[in-house]
């Protein structure tokens, strides 16, 4: 296998995710090498000798990838590959942790190869960097398993900030009106805040963008879909919006859902309109509520 599965075009694994002895696994691994040295002695060659797998190699990847690409889309599979071999080592080695399918058949990562501890997939970090502020995103990304640690869920907690939320809060009316506007008629008609929007919704956003980069564009709208989005999942699950005020935190300065249930389990709003355009199922955000829904028991 000279890649793994590429997030821009997934499809269901034809093995068993849930075999801890996965052959397509072993068989990544074994070329983990190979991979590596493949991509120091091509691509990345100039920075062959500063390519140790410390942290601050991190940002010598950003800065490549700044100087060489404007989209994800640009990425053969091989580098893409590539450098989430890379990112995922320099994530692994210092906390001496592993490489593992994702286990969880409805996981947004099945079929990816993931790093214990910190929950990361790597593949997705990748990707991810083109759309969010890449030097934040690695930057957390180092951070991740250190704050986890075995102790995984106590990363989610943070202080938050009710004034900053309020405010956000009070523009809620003004944004989803704007947002109705500025959608078809045909389609606001179906926007009722239910499950049964998510597909249609959807739809509409895989035939108006033709990857997460081209939302971009669309900055207004995307604050008015993220609200819409995340109204309805939590009209559907319970749970709050909150404000997350912790200055070091992923998260800071961002509106984030949780407290769907005992166990804290935040949602990304953001990730509503990112995810379903990389994946391109037509089913990921109906996927997604269920997966919650299950969760809840």
């Amino acid at each position: 296998m000279n890649s793994y599965r590429n997030p821009k075009d997934i499809v269901q694994p034809d093995w068993n995710p849930y075999d801890q002895e996965n052959k397509e696994l072993r068989s990544w691994l074994v070329t983990m090498d190979a991979a590596l040295e493949r991509l120091f002695s091509t691509e990345l060659h100039e920075w062959k000798e500063k390519l140790d797998f410390s942290a601050d190699t991190i940002l010598i990847i950003k800065d490549w990838l700044d100087h060489n690409f404007v989209s994800y889309e640009q990425l053969s599979n091989e580098l893409l590959d590539g450098l989430a071999r890379y990112v995922g080592e320099v994530m692994r080695r210092p906390h001496l942790g592993h490489w593992y399918v994702d286990i969880g058949e409805n996981s947004v990562y099945y079929g990816l190869p993931c790093i214990q501890p910190g929950l990361n997939c790597p593949h997705t970090w990748v990707t991810a960097s083109f759309i969010k502020d890449r030097e934040r995103l690695y930057k957390t990304m180092l951070r991740r398993p250190a704050r986890l640690g075995k102790l995984e869920t106590s990363f989610y907690q943070f202080a938050t900030n009710e004034e900053e939320l309020q405010a956000w809060m009070s523009d809620m009316e003004k944004v989803l009106d704007n947002f109705f506007s500025q959608v078809p008629s045909t389609l606001v008609q179906k926007l009722d805040f239910t499950p049964s929007s998510l597909p249609v919704l959807e739809e509409w956003m895989l035939a108006r963008y033709p990857d997460a980069e081209a939302t971009r564009a669309d900055y207004e709208l995307m604050d008015g879909l993220e609200r819409y989005l995340g109204e309805t999942f939590r009209r559907e699950l319970g749970g709050e919006w909150l404000y997350c005020d912790e200055a070091d935190h992923p998260f800071a300065g961002f509106v984030v859902l949780d407290h769907f249930y005992l166990q804290s389990d935040p949602l990304f709003a953001t990730d509503l309109i990112i995810n379903p355009l990389t994946r391109r199922t037509g089913t990921y955000l109906k996927d997604v509520l269920t997966i919650r829904k299950n969760r809840m028991g």
